[in-house]
């Protein structure tokens, strides 16, 4: 079986063993790859943190799959340049790895593939760190509503995000307990949770509004979804 695939995971086993997650344009999948953590291992190479490769499969003698050898299909020059970059792929691959389930279908890939692209050109890290997390839980069934008010559903007089809730809320249904959301900020979130691929990287976000929406999105994944993050404190210091 022959796949294109980013890396999104390196696990070391043992006697520079490790299982190795990707993420398909269908699905994420693991496979075992013998002697991959070799200095001389002729597949290191295609097997980076977050290397989009083409990835020749076969089965293993007990059911898995094993890794027959491997071949970059585009090499990220700077993905590692700078502590920014590398802090934002380790985040990327904890996500992934503890929220994509091997062999649910899976949509996510496109996304991933342009962010991972526009990271290795120099766009503002911490956009891209939002907008992969919003995108993210789009694709896991639990994005925000940033259509309407998760209240009454209008579309008009939008003045919170309510993360306890779910999404976008009214002046009509506003709790006045609680503070408004600035009106360029509900724009931004908005932005985040709808973007396609084709227009990442179009827009940066102001850093003073990219770190409350990244303290937000990580607190909503960390008490809503049961996931706990190690890797978000590094990011907060970019």
């Amino acid at each position: 079986m022959i796949i294109d695939a980013l890396v999104i995971k390196i696990n070391p086993t043992k006697d520079n063993d490790a299982m190795v997650k990707v993420l398909t344009n269908e699905r994420a999948l693991s496979f075992f790859a013998r002697g991959i953590l070799k200095i001389d291992s002729k597949n290191a190479g295609a097997l980076n943190l977050f290397n989009y490769s083409k990835i020749n499969l076969t089965e293993g003698k007990q059911g898995g799959l094993t890794l027959k050898d491997a071949k970059s299909n585009k090499n990220f020059y700077h993905i590692m340049d700078g502590y920014d970059k590398t802090v934002a792929l380790n985040y990327f691959s904890e996500l992934l790895f503890k929220m994509l389930i091997d062999e649910e279908v899976c949509n996510f890939f496109d996304i991933a593939l342009k962010v991972i692209e526009k990271l290795d050109e120099g766009f503002d890290t911490l956009t891209l760190v939002n907008i992969f997390t919003a995108k993210l839980l789009v694709e896991l069934g639990v994005g925000l509503n940033v259509d309407e008010c998760i209240v009454c559903h209008s579309k008009k007089n939008i003045v919170k995000m309510d993360f306890n809730n779910g999404g976008f809320v009214c002046k009509k249904c506003f709790n006045n307990l609680t503070k408004q959301t600035p009106l360029d900020l509900l724009k931004i979130y908005r932005y985040i949770f709808k973007v396609d691929s084709n227009n990442i990287g179009s827009y940066q976000i102001d850093k003073e509004y990219n770190k409350i929406i990244f303290r937000n999105l990580t607190d909503y994944i960390e008490e809503n979804l049961n996931t706990k993050l190690n890797t978000k404190d590094l990011i907060k210091l970019i």
